[in-house]
């Protein structure tokens, strides 16, 4: 958890290249960095975000991209969702990179333990959700450009 504090502690300051660099030496631990990413698009979605530059937020959210694209989709994370409502309010926002996030989020979970969230993730409504984004043509996929 060493990492998730720096990275937050970064983060406060809004340092980027020391942002960066954190989140890269963290891309050794799934864990750790799948769970620093998912409290950064929380944030990235929050509405005091208003108060950062634009600069800065386009450099965040580049980061989380880059994450995301070195991930495995199948490696298991220990982590234990009561609830897919933090992910699939992520896939409303008006916001690529956060859908993106969510979803791979969403499609580990339910590749690596289909048993509980496939269930999830159709009780909570969860496939409406996924199929309007298929729908749009603004969706950041792999590899792709955030801004």
């Amino acid at each position: 958890c060493v990492c998730a504090c720096v990275y937050v502690g970064v983060f406060v300051s809004l340092d980027l290249e020391r942002m960066e660099n954190a989140t890269l030496r963290c891309f050794k631990d799934l864990e750790v960095e799948s769970n620093t990413t998912g409290i950064l698009c929380q944030l990235l979605s929050r509405s005091s975000i208003a108060s950062i530059p634009d600069a800065t937020v386009v450099k965040m959210k580049d980061v989380v991209v880059k994450a995301i694209d070195q991930w495995d989709l199948s490696a298991y994370r220990s982590i234990n969702y009561g609830s897919l409502q933090p992910l699939l309010l992520l896939c409303a926002e008006d916001d690529p990179v956060l859908q993106y996030w969510a979803t791979w989020a969403m499609q580990n979970l339910c590749t690596t333990n289909p048993m509980m969230y496939c269930p999830m993730l159709l009780r909570e409504n969860g496939y409406e959700v996924v199929s309007k984004l298929l729908k749009h043509d603004d969706t950041v996929t792999s590899n792709s450009n955030s801004n």
